[in-house]
């Protein structure tokens, strides 16, 4: 048996704990260099775009909440203003009926001599 068949196998050995220790120095190589300079760059240049698009996205959401509820706040003001409208019509109509029916009333006692003989100035005394 020679020396170079002992060294052999030795030197395989070797070589191969060489390859094993390069290679694991390039990977932590690699992983340093996306931990350290590649990852940070990508993670803010990806979120800046993000950012920006979400807040885009916001503003369009707060312009249409706001046109939805002008919308919606003229269609209520619409519908005050008709039923508004309705009772003053509703009201002026009532007291119409009123000054009607006392029109009556007071034609009939007027008719019977049961007259109402109040002046104004004694119906303001009594209405204080």
């Amino acid at each position: 048996m020679a020396f170079s068949d002992l060294i052999a196998p030795l030197a395989t050995v070797r070589n191969g704990l060489v390859a094993a220790a390069g290679a694991a120095a390039m990977l932590v190589a690699c992983i340093a260099w996306d931990r350290l300079i590649d990852d940070p760059a990508v993670r803010r240049e990806a979120l800046r775009g993000y950012v920006a698009r979400v807040e885009l996205e916001v503003a369009e959401a707060k312009a249409a909440e706001a046109e939805r509820q002008r919308i919606a706040g003229d269609a209520a003001l619409a519908d005050l203003a008709e039923r508004l409208r309705m009772a003053e019509a509703a009201s002026v109509a009532a007291d119409e009926a009123m000054e009607k029916a006392i029109a009556g009333y007071e034609a009939r006692l007027a008719a019977e001599g049961r007259a109402c003989l109040l002046t104004p100035p004694d119906i303001d005394f009594l209405t204080r």
